[in-house]
């Protein structure tokens, strides 16, 4: 952990990369890649757009560390639930989509910036996002399929089909979802979890 700065009234140097990546999401979250700019950054985070550069050294290189962020979370935790094998895939099902719902609402400009601005990486940074973006969408599929293999989700369900709903609704909530106009998120989960299960259980 990088030392607090000696000087009175600033800020410990992690915590100031911390709101540095905030601040990046916010702006391409609410600007979308093409709107966003090294000077839009800057002035969410209240520096000099000069100043921006100690914590980025592109646009690029802060939308891929806002993007790698948006998903790194999420993937941790549904690994760590899909190890388990005492709960049966309708249950696991309902828990990852509660987890992600979960981190959007405290991550929201994360998810939505993963989601809606990855594609704008060039090559040469989309590689760690891109990992993480397939072993999400494979884990989720191979949850589908267990379900099947148990017999708890119907053995004539299209698993791809499946998949691409779950992901639908994700990224619905990521667009409508605002909590300032109070939304719920538990209301979320509950209705997402009960559709998407009523499509797949037998």
């Amino acid at each position: 952990m990088a030392e607090a700065d000696n000087h009175a009234g600033k800020a410990p140097r992690h915590k100031r990369r911390e709101d540095a990546v905030d601040a990046a999401a916010r702006v391409f979250s609410l600007r979308g890649y093409h709107g966003a700019s090294t000077r839009h950054i800057a002035d969410e985070l209240g520096i000099r757009q000069g100043s921006l550069y100690y914590y980025f050294i592109s646009k690029d290189a802060a939308l891929e560390e806002v993007c790698r962020m948006g998903i790194e979370e999420v993937l941790e935790d549904i690994e760590h639930l899909l190890e388990r094998n005492d709960l049966p895939a309708a249950e696991k099902l309902s828990q990852v989509l509660g987890k992600h719902l979960d981190y959007l609402e405290r991550g929201r400009h994360f998810v939505r910036t993963f989601l809606f601005c990855r594609h704008h990486l060039p090559e040469a940074l989309r590689g760690r996002v891109r990992a993480h973006s397939e072993r999400y969408e494979w884990l989720v599929e191979q949850l589908f399929v267990q379900g099947v293999e148990e017999g708890t989700f119907r053995a004539d369900l299209d698993v791809w089909v499946a998949c691409q709903s779950y992901f639908a609704l994700i990224n619905v909530a990521a667009t409508g979802f605002n909590p300032a106009d109070g939304q719920s998120i538990s209301r979320l989960k509950d209705g997402f979890a009960t559709q998407l299960l009523h499509g797949v259980i037998k």
